[in-house]
């Protein structure tokens, strides 16, 4: 079983450019790059694509830790915002049934 080789966005953009520029066969830039045919026609249709060229999506740099605190202060916001809707319907209530208006 062969290894997946990882190829960066700068290596990528030399090899389109190539073979846009110096109008080489698809086949001997695979071979002289020890790439398939495929990934090239896929990089050009990435090319004329997309305007994030070749970037790889990355996972979120963010630890578990900062997501753990994210997602506290979410929490937070949101209990804040039911204590704020329930404290305006007893100052309501208190006006209404102790007579003041």
């Amino acid at each position: 079983m062969r290894t997946r080789r990882k190829i960066s966005s700068s290596k990528k953009m030399l090899i389109i450019r190539e073979l846009l520029e110096n109008n080489v066969s698809i086949s001997d830039l695979a071979e002289k790059h020890s790439v398939t045919i495929q990934d090239i026609y896929r990089w050009k249709k990435q090319l004329f694509e997309s305007t994030e060229i070749f970037e790889r999506k990355t996972r979120s740099k963010e630890t578990p830790l900062e997501k753990r605190s994210k997602d506290l202060e979410e929490k937070v916001k949101q209990k804040d915002s039911v204590i704020s809707e329930l404290v305006e319907e007893n100052i309501e209530l208190r006006k209404k049934y102790n007579g003041v208006s």
